[in-house]
C-alpha cells in the first residue's frame, strides 16, 4: 500500500496510523506485499478492501501525539546530549474496529 505523505505547517511530515483488530498473516518480505485497496471517503471514513473482506473505519484524533525520529542520525552535541531530528508526526489514525464484511469482487468498484 502507498501513502503519500504531507508536511504540516511546521515542516514535519505527519503520518496517519492505522489501526486494527485481529492478526495478519503476511508470508515473506511485508514490504513487497500489497495489503489491499485503500478508500478514502469525503466523510472522515475509510474502507479499506482486502480479498472478499470490506472492513470500514474512521478517521479520529489520538489523545497522544506520536514522534518519529531516525534513530541512525542521532548526533552527539557533548558528552550528554544527543540530537536526532523527527521524521515525522502521528496524531491521527483511522480505526477499524468492526468485523469485516464479505463481499462479491465484482461489485466492489475501486479506482486505481
Amino acid at each position: 500500500m502507498q501513502i503519500k505523505l504531507a508536511v504540516n505547517e511546521n515542516g514535519v511530515k505527519e503520518l496517519i496510523m492505522i489501526e486494527m483488530q485481529g492478526n495478519f498473516e503476511i508470508k515473506g518480505n511485508i514490504a513487497a506485499q500489497k495489503l489491499g485497496n485503500f478508500i478514502w471517503h469525503e466523510n472522515g471514513t475509510a474502507t479499506l478492501a482486502i480479498g472478499h473482506q470490506l472492513f470500514e473505519g474512521k478517521l479520529v484524533e489520538m489523545n497522544q501525539a506520536f514522534l518519529m525520529i531516525n534513530k541512525g542520525e542521532m548526533q552527539s552535541i557533548n558528552h550528554e546530549t544527543k540530537e536526532c531530528g523527527i521524521y515525522a508526526i502521528v496524531k491521527r489514525k483511522v480505526v477499524f474496529k468492526n468485523r469485516p464484511k464479505s463481499v462479491i469482487a465484482k461489485h466492489l468498484k475501486v479506482s486505481e
